[in-house]
């Protein structure tokens, strides 16, 4: 684990204070609160992980922040090689309703495995554990997509860096074969085409958009916009997100890349 304190502020402009005179009194277990957060809850394979370990002093008493802090934060990232510390080299005490915030980057290299939720763990003693669970994806930033149809193939630019859980999931059920024999089963001249459906492939056209996997990702709304070309995943559909319709026209669908050229079958008809 790297760490930089790049400032410890406290409400009221007051700093934390370091080398402390030895308070008389330190806050009890149980008032000294630990939290853990990422702002996306993304790790990327290969990149750095910024997350945020939050210390704040809930009780009446001064509370030192232990020295294993120092060298290790007491953090775990099974899988992952951590290195680093805070390395300030001097002890530090939070006042009385005080609080630090410590930025905390995770390698992002190592043996935690893609699609497989990892567990970020600090723990160290008089202070409450705090854990987040971070999704694993590979980096996908380059990745495009043929897709090869009976009238041709169309290929692709996917956008990873505006929707990283949508990207992956297309690109796993790909590789697993899960578009596979599908059909378009919703032709909109004019407007779209939709496919990609396993009930697709059984007799009964009735189901046909229903399917999916066991797994749904959570929305990535960005800034691209619908034009022609744009490669879209359905979304759940309008008892989700029926009150949106009218102020979202666009929330029934995740934008995930673009067609950027189409090869047509030679065909007389």
């Amino acid at each position: 684990i790297a760490l930089a304190v790049l400032a410890l502020a406290v409400p009221g402009n007051r700093t934390v204070q370091t080398e402390p005179a030895a308070p008389a009194d330190f806050a009890a277990e149980g008032d000294l609160v630990a939290t853990l957060a990422s702002a996306d809850g993304l790790l990327i394979l290969g990149r750095p992980c910024a997350l945020e370990l939050t210390l704040e002093n809930r009780g009446e008493a001064w509370a030192e922040i232990p020295e294993a802090v120092s060298s290790g934060l007491g953090l775990s990232a099974p899988g992952l090689r951590l290195s680093g510390g805070l390395a300030t080299g001097k002890r530090v005490a939070l006042g009385p309703g005080w609080k630090v915030t410590l930025p905390v980057a995770l390698p992002g290299e190592g043996d935690a495995a893609a699609f497989t939720p990892l567990d970020v763990a600090w723990s160290l003693p008089g202070w409450t554990a705090a854990s987040v669970t971070l999704d694993v994806l590979p980096d996908l930033s380059d990745a495009t997509a043929d897709i090869e149809t009976t009238a041709g193939t169309m290929s692709a630019r996917l956008f990873f860096d505006q929707a990283p859980r949508t990207v992956a999931n297309f690109v796993r059920l790909a590789e697993d074969g899960f578009y596979g024999d599908t059909l378009f089963h919703r032709v909109i001249p004019g407007f779209m085409i939709q496919g990609g459906d396993p009930n697709s492939k059984d007799d009964d056209p009735a189901n046909d958009g229903s399917g999916g996997p066991e797994w749904t990702v959570p929305a990535e709304f960005g800034a691209a916009p619908h034009v022609r070309g744009t490669l879209s995943m359905a979304r759940n559909g309008d008892q989700v997100f029926g009150p949106l319709r009218q102020v979202l026209p666009n929330v029934l669908v995740q934008i995930f890349g673009l067609i950027l050229c189409i090869r047509i079958v030679d065909s007389d008809t």
